[in-house]
């Protein structure tokens, strides 16, 4: 017994010693742009209550207030950073090793994003039409959409897809395969809903107030399985059940 737990001491001795401390370095030598980003959520809270739904890519949200102290960017600019930032973000992901981006990757992608806001190359582009419908499409039926789709009031306006379930990627696949690509149908997908609110304080849930990606000519009519918006839209809609 004794020879036994000699042994194991010496082993777990070795296996101790043989350990790498963290190299935090790189955490406290990480970009500045660092104060940028709000913390990670964790996996298990990555989801969205009222589209009931867990997400399959977890979003990087921003600090809008620190981004709008320091460089005068508008509500709108904001919520259009935050949305180019994770589609680009997913893009490199998929493509970096192990699935980690290193931190001069994350950096470059920051200012690559940055510059296109400045210049107002935004991912979302407004449509024109005088009346925009938004189609919230998180647990429809597929037929009930394919009918709204149908009717005479899409014709009347600009369908846009809202999803707080889908990221970017999967709500583009979603509208091809339900062929409603030729429709020239816009999305907007979760990545884009942020804690702040359009005074750039935090709120205590995601949102995202439509009536800062379009103008004040626009008229918006929301359309929704039950006829009740969730808290996450913001704004002055016209409700239409589907």
């Amino acid at each position: 017994m004794i020879r036994y737990l000699i042994i194991l001491s010496l082993t777990l001795s070795c296996s101790i010693n043989n350990l790498s401390p963290r190299n935090v370095s790189e955490y406290s030598k990480g970009p500045k742009i660092v104060k940028y980003y709000l913390p990670e959520l964790p996996n298990w809270a990555n989801i969205s209550n009222s589209g009931n739904c867990k997400r399959t890519v977890s979003n990087k949200y921003l600090n809008f207030r620190s981004l709008g102290d320091d460089f005068s960017f508008s509500y709108k600019d904001l919520v259009q950073f935050q949305y180019l930032y994770n589609i680009e973000y997913q893009k490199l992901i998929k493509q970096a090793d192990r699935g980690i981006l290193p931190f001069s990757e994350e950096e470059k992608l920051f200012y690559d994003v940055f510059d296109k806001i400045k210049t107002q190359l935004y991912t979302f582009r407004r449509p024109s039409y005088n009346r925009v419908n938004l189609v919230w499409v998180d647990q429809i039926r597929k037929k009930n959409l394919k009918k709204l789709m149908r009717s005479r009031a899409m014709n009347e306006g600009h369908p846009v897809f809202v999803s707080l379930c889908l990221n970017q990627n999967e709500l583009l696949s979603f509208i091809e395969q339900n062929g409603f690509s030729r429709k020239d149908v816009r999305a907007l997908s979760f990545e884009i809903f942020s804690p702040y609110n359009k005074k750039l304080v935090t709120a205590g849930k995601t949102s995202l107030d439509f009536s800062r990606l379009f103008s004040k000519r626009q008229k918006l009519y929301f359309y929704t399985p039950k006829g009740v918006l969730p808290p996450e839209f913001i704004g002055n809609f016209k409700i239409r059940r589907y």
